[in-house]
């Protein structure tokens, strides 16, 4: 099956920024919550987790950590959320979220 599209990550630069004193980034995993991490598919799930947590990313999440396998989750030095997804593999989970978790398989 060919691909249907090309995946594309927009970075933005906030011109104008560099000298403001106020100028502040909201990450989006803390209050108010809104757009809060970007993801990736990768080849070996493993081998990605360890070498940006070597590289000095903070785990947030192991690929073996949790509820939900095949997905790990990391934070670069800005506290930005990056999701690593095992290529070919959905996530699954070890047992049902609770009744009424915003937590979904």
């Amino acid at each position: 099956m060919g691909r249907m599209f090309r995946p594309a990550l927009e970075l933005t630069h906030n011109h104008g920024t560099e000298s403001d004193p106020n100028f502040s980034y909201h990450n989006g995993n803390e209050d108010p919550r809104g757009f809060g991490h970007v993801c990736f598919l990768v080849d070996d799930l493993r081998q990605k987790y360890d070498e940006l947590v070597s590289a000095g990313y903070n785990s947030q999440k192991a690929p073996d950590g949790g509820w939900m396998k095949n997905v790990a989750f990391v934070r670069d030095p800005d506290g930005y959320w990056v999701e690593l997804l095992q290529r070919g593999l959905p996530p699954a989970c070890d047992s049902k979220p609770l009744v009424g978790s915003s937590d979904a398989c």
